[in-house]
């Protein structure tokens, strides 16, 4: 998935195609880290996925001033509460 500015509309099928414990490597634009976490944790709420763990975050480029692709690399534990 080469789109970051809607890799949002990909986590369904993402969520569907993974078993159990998987590794969601998630990027996207934003204005910081802490804007990409928010972001990503929004959406995973709306997908009732509560339960994962974040392994980290990381700015991979400036994509325009004060705007960066962010790489948000989390652990989802699919099927726990």
């Amino acid at each position: 998935m080469d789109l970051p500015e809607r890799a949002y509309e990909y986590l369904p099928e993402a969520l569907k195609l993974s078993r159990g414990e998987a590794v969601l490597h998630y990027y996207c634009f934003a204005g910081s880290r802490d804007e990409a976490l928010k972001g990503l944790r929004e959406n995973l709420s709306r997908l009732n996925v509560e339960a994962y763990d974040v392994l980290g975050v990381r700015l991979v480029r400036e994509a325009a001033p004060r705007r960066w692709q962010v790489a948000v690399d989390v652990k989802l534990r699919l099927g726990e509460a």
